[in-house]
């Protein structure tokens, strides 16, 4: 086997191995920032919530400082409560966060086997494929090759 042979043959090997590598990274860095993003949301969520309850606090202790009657009173402590309910909404909304539908890196997500909205989508998935293909029926094409019988390689085998 000549330095040329194996040449050809490390970089059709390897080739595939450093692009299927480079896009499970790309998987991973992309699942990686979705994940702190929602974490984002969910913390800024809290903290609209907290402001939301301190603001409901004061206007609660400053409304009783002022003189008035107990039906304003009362419908000043619905107001509150409304406020209240706003901001716990906000802290469930933020805990029924889909962690479930959480992307990750799986093996129909490599393979593109999921389902897909768009059309352009399906036209990407089908052009995978197709260099999927054309890599695979040139790298037999290659290693056939390669391993075809030569005069003074004892190791390949015989046809």
């Amino acid at each position: 086997m000549s330095a040329q042979d194996v040449v050809a043959l490390l970089v059709a090997v390897l080739v595939p191995m450093v692009t299927a590598a480079a896009g499970v990274v790309s998987l991973l860095l992309q699942d990686r920032r979705i994940r702190r993003s929602r974490a984002g949301r969910r913390q800024l969520a809290f903290e609209d919530a907290t402001r939301q309850v301190a603001f409901a606090a004061e206007w609660w202790t400053a409304r009783q400082l002022l003189p008035s009657t107990p039906e304003t009173l009362h419908e000043a402590t619905a107001v509150a409560q409304g406020w209240l309910d706003e901001a716990s909404e906000l802290v469930n909304a933020a805990e029924r966060a889909r962690t479930d539908d959480e992307p990750h890196v799986s093996v129909s997500r490599l393979l593109l086997l999921y389902r897909f909205r768009h059309r352009s989508a399906k036209v990407i998935r089908v052009c995978f494929y197709g260099t999927v293909v054309a890599m695979a029926y040139g790298s037999m094409g290659l290693l056939s090759e390669v391993w075809r019988v030569r005069p003074g390689m004892p190791w390949c085998g015989r046809r």
